[in-house]
């Protein structure tokens, strides 16, 4: 997919890819996304073969289970890849052709050998080597086969009637000497001098683990980075990385579950082999388990970040139900205003522009004494209406003469005598 020229916002990228109004960068290529993120994944693979050896070698170290079951085993028992068959049913097909020998027989022949011993001689060496008991690198000499092989030549002869002669000697010595060569070379690269040693040493301590441990740390933040850069949110970066460690680590506990079910079912007849293959596994539960929780904790983190991310929506408001009020009491009417007009002196509303009488505006400015005098003279000219009033009829009335006093004149305007 090509680059955008314009930002979700609308505005354009300069020309450091940056937007001039939001100031975010250009997101990145798919191509860019999908490279980066393979080799993320490939870079945890890695990481986590590392520490599931670290972890492995380091429980071998601290337990002897593992030597003490390759004493016990016999190879006789043990199944040829690809073949469906055992080493003794393999050898005996491909080497025996006298009816008399049975495959019980090429099967003690074959741990007449004690190459279990052998191999669990070697591997405590190493053992011995990684935990600094030992500065000597482990190699294995093609003579060494043949000095088991000279000691086993009595057993074989008395259980399958082989004898071994020089020339099989001289061909075992033909088709090994080149693989042990390269296995010894090897050896001494890695643990011929002190520095390698060294290193060897700490690929199987805490501090490796601890190490990885970062490493796988700086792969989540890388990831999460080109989610980023890609215009994608960096929670996709956590899920990935969790997917990235749980599908292998699921797959690695399918494994120890087949092996373990395997073994449950095997025959009986099968001795220390998966005894053997047991104390193999036995680390393997621990890392396989804790890669699981690894990725089930970063899924759920993931998650956590997405749900964060988001808006959070505002909780509806509750509706409430209008009550209907009572109808308000209508106030009682009060007493309107009243004054008297500027000019004919009625009673008339105070707020009156104009009288209802006269018609005289009341706005006006006061009306002068002589104004107001023509005004009264005039209003008093008006006819009014006569108004009928029944008469009622009057009935005099006596009022009682009070008698004058004795001696007193009855008129006092007459002069006494």
């Amino acid at each position: 997919m090509a680059k955008s020229t314009t930002c979700a916002c609308g505005g354009s990228y300069d020309n450091n890819a940056v937007c001039i109004n939001c100031g975010k960068k250009r997101p990145r290529s798919t191509s860019y996304r999908v490279w980066h993120s393979f080799l993320c994944v490939i870079a945890i693979l890695f990481l986590l073969g590392c520490m599931s050896t670290s972890i492995s070698v380091r429980h071998y170290l601290h337990s002897d289970t593992l030597i003490d079951s390759l004493e016990e085993a016999r190879f006789s028992d043990a199944n040829i890849p690809f073949t469906g068959q055992t080493a003794a049913e393999f050898l005996y097909d491909e080497f025996v052709d006298d009816e008399k020998i049975t495959v019980d027989d090429m099967a003690k022949a074959i741990d007449s050998l004690e190459l279990p011993e052998f191999a669990a001689a070697k591997l405590d060496q190493y053992f011995d080597l990684l935990r600094g008991d030992s500065d000597t690198a482990v190699k294995i000499n093609v003579e060494e086969l043949i000095d088991l092989l000279e000691a086993a030549e009595p057993a074989i002869y008395d259980s399958c009637m082989l004898i071994i002669e020089d020339h099989d000697k001289e061909t075992i010595r033909l088709n090994a000497e080149g693989p042990f060569n390269t296995i010894n070379s090897l050896s001494d690269f890695f643990y011929g001098s002190k520095a390698m040693r060294a290193l060897s040493r700490f690929q199987y301590s805490i501090g490796a683990i601890i190490l990885q441990i970062v490493l796988l740390a700086l792969v989540l933040w890388r990831w999460c980075v080109v989610m980023r850069n890609s215009g994608k949110p960096a929670s996709k970066g956590v899920h990935h990385f969790g997917m990235s460690i749980l599908v292998p680590s699921i797959a690695s506990l399918l494994c120890c579950l087949i092996g373990a079910a395997f073994s449950l079912f095997a025959k009986d007849d099968v001795i220390g082999i998966h005894d053997a293959l047991a104390a193999i596994r036995a680390p393997f539960w621990t890392s396989s388990i804790l890669g699981i929780l690894a990725g089930v904790a970063l899924l759920f983190a993931a998650a956590i970040i997405v749900r964060a991310g988001k808006p959070r929506k505002q909780p509806a408001e509750p509706v409430i139900e209008s009550v209907p009020t009572p109808a308000a009491m209508p106030a009682p009417e009060t007493a309107k205003a009243t004054t008297h007009c500027r000019y004919c002196k009625r009673t008339i509303a105070e707020n009156a522009s104009f009288c209802i009488y006269c018609g005289k505006p009341q706005n006006a400015p006061e009306p002068s004494v002589e104004e107001a005098v023509s005004e009264n003279v005039s209003v008093a000219d008006t006819p009014i209406a006569e108004t009928t009033v029944a008469e009622t009829p009057v009935i005099p009335t006596e009022t009682p003469v009070e008698p004058a006093p004795i001696g007193a004149p009855e008129d006092p305007s007459e002069p006494t005598v």
